[in-house]
């Protein structure tokens, strides 16, 4: 599998994870319900395995997948509120007015960015 398939693996995978149950202010709660950053980070390391046991290329190579993937996201969350300015992840995430069918369709325009990208 090349990398890019993975990083649209990871999108993929952490889009499924928010579609099951979403959450604010909290990486996971009691239910299950993950941010958009810890969906990311489960995917991550669902598709890519512990790289904490890695060293070197491989695990340099695995960083670069799920940054790329990371980078995704947040270039879609830019395109579609282009006039808010979010640093991160937990910061857009956790705005008050956010709604989990906006999550899902940041997701949404990340894995179409990621496939154009191809």
């Amino acid at each position: 599998m090349s990398s890019h398939d993975q990083v649209i693996d990871i999108l993929t995978v952490a889009r499924d994870r928010v579609a099951h149950g979403w959450c604010q202010h909290t990486s996971n709660d009691a239910e299950g319900n993950v941010c958009a950053g810890n969906a990311i980070a489960r995917a991550r390391q669902s598709v890519l395995g512990d790289w904490d046991i890695c060293i070197g290329p491989v695990r340099e190579r695995k960083v670069a997948i799920w940054t790329r993937a990371t980078h995704f996201f947040m270039d879609a969350v830019r395109e579609l509120w282009p006039d808010q300015d979010y640093c991160d992840i937990p910061a857009w995430n956790d705005d008050p007015e956010r709604t989990q069918e906006e999550v899902l369709d940041a997701f949404d325009r990340a894995l179409k960015m990621a496939e154009r990208d191809r």
